[in-house]
């Protein structure tokens, strides 16, 4: 929800906990209470299709999209957090949306070095968000490597492919005695015997 969603919300829920005629009914303790839990579930319990995933879930969920960390972990760690219990297919659906709507899924290239990491930083006791965000930061520097090398190469290529045309060019017709070259060096002979 955005922020700007929020406030309207809030003022709302405001609004009318105070359209009340009653003072009394303002102030009670048991009606500000119940205007704080409507406002925080307001807050926390998205509306739409996707009800069982809170803000905290979202954000966990976003971060380990384009991971390798499994989905059964995944699960576990979102069923720590507050909110509605999760199941394997709510998390793997969920999961899917998440990739397609931020256009980021995992790279088959590094998933056996990132399942490796996860690993590491499980058994060490890292939570579940800071794992996402060890794994994303492998992600981008083995990236950054990858467009590296791939730059490097095309360069290369590049390269080769210059000095080889210009090998081509110099030893190319004139050596052959192709006739078009020879007919271009005779006139060029002739040019400098008529000026020479």
């Amino acid at each position: 929800m955005s922020r700007e969603k929020q406030i309207s919300t809030v003022i709302r829920l405001v609004r009318e906990h105070t359209n009340s005629p009653s003072i009394r009914h303002i102030r009670d303790y048991k009606m500000i209470e119940t205007l704080a839990v409507r406002i925080v579930d307001e807050m926390h319990h998205p509306s739409g299709v996707w009800t069982k995933w809170w803000p905290h879930r979202e954000e966990l969920i976003s971060a380990a999209a384009p991971t390798w960390i499994p989905v059964t972990d995944l699960r576990d760690a979102l069923n720590d957090l507050s909110g509605p219990k999760l199941t394997l297919s709510d998390v793997a659906q969920r999961l899917k949306v998440v990739q397609e709507e931020l256009s980021s899924w995992p790279d088959d290239d590094f998933r056996d070095a990132c399942l490796d990491l996860y690993r590491r930083e499980r058994q060490a006791g890292t939570e579940m968000i800071a794992m996402a965000g060890a794994i994303l930061d492998y992600v981008e520097q083995a990236e950054a490597e990858r467009r590296k090398a791939l730059e490097q190469r095309w360069k290369a290529q590049k390269e080769a492919d210059r000095l080889a045309l210009e090998a081509r060019f110099l030893s190319g017709p004139i050596a052959a005695g192709h006739p078009s070259m020879v007919q271009v060096r005779s006139g060029a002979a002739a040019m400098e015997e008529a000026i020479g």
